[in-house]
């Protein structure tokens, strides 16, 4: 399924902060894809036993999400993925430890798999 065909909005949503806001570079499957078959295929798969890096946070088996450097120590953060026709609305609520590091952050999103197959 082509993300440019789909209404995909990858929000980063206000940290707050006050007036705070944070630039973010979205992350979306393969080359801008994802395949159905895979995200059906892999519902039910469990994450191995693998150590997650530190600077990654969320789901850790993720495909939609967003890289952000984090304006402040101990930052909150919300992403929220919104992807009406194939999903619920998703979101990550969480802090990012050190100011001026770049954070990987992938909301567990909550696919329609109905619509996907």
């Amino acid at each position: 399924m082509n993300m440019k065909r789909c209404v995909l909005s990858l929000v980063l949503c206000l940290l707050t902060a006050p007036a705070l806001r944070a630039d973010f570079t979205p992350i979306a499957g393969w080359d801008q894809q994802l395949f159905p078959s895979f995200l059906i295929g892999t519902a039910a798969m469990k994450s191995d036993a693998r150590e997650v890096p530190v600077k990654y946070l969320g789901d850790p088996n993720g495909l939609l999400g967003v890289e952000v450097v984090a304006p402040q120590d101990d930052c909150e953060i919300e992403v929220t993925i919104e992807f009406s026709q194939y999903a619920e609305t998703s979101q990550y609520l969480g802090r990012l430890p050190k100011q001026g590091e770049t954070y990987t952050v992938f909301p567990k999103v909550k696919y329609r798999f109905d619509t996907l197959s």
